[in-house]
């Protein structure tokens, strides 16, 4: 493990880990505002894992700009699969929860350290509204991706 978090020697495009034949399904999850990171490779392997994050952040200190992003933020239905793809692939910004987490699955053997790593998980955010978050609401949505990753067998 690299231990400055790097996953990717090179950059790759996210078209090349990342899947979205199920997007016009989660289309379908009333309320789900981001979709889920499903990595390209993520049917086939033999463990799937479906990471479960707790929600996303703005940095309310900046006030006026903390607001626009904010209302940028809830119309982007692929915020969950950016924020990953900048911060493990482009390293356009710094996060220390999605090293981390990947640091703890590769070191434990749970998924294999290689530059793909991202192709082989999926990744959910469990709040789906940014700083207003509504625990049962978000739990409602949550079953519901979770039911869509069993019946589909993803």
């Amino acid at each position: 493990m690299n231990t400055n978090g790097i996953f990717y020697s090179k950059i790759v495009n996210m078209d090349q880990i990342v899947e979205v034949k199920y997007d016009s399904q989660f289309n379908q999850i009333e309320n789900l505002t981001w979709y889920p990171w499903v990595g390209k490779d993520y049917e086939d392997g033999k463990r799937r894992i479906l990471i479960v994050g707790e929600s996303h952040y703005i940095d309310e200190d900046i006030e006026d700009e903390g607001k626009l992003r904010e209302q940028e933020v809830k119309v982007d239905k692929y915020h969950t699969r950016n924020c990953l793809y900048e911060v493990l692939v482009d390293k356009s910004w710094c996060n220390r929860t999605y090293p981390n987490l990947m640091e703890a699955l590769c070191d434990r053997g749970i998924i294999s350290e290689d530059k793909l790593v991202l192709s082989k998980i999926a990744y959910y955010n469990f709040i789906q509204r940014q700083l207003l978050c509504v625990f049962l609401q978000a739990f409602h949505i949550f079953i519901k991706a979770a039911f869509f990753f069993a019946v589909n067998g993803v």
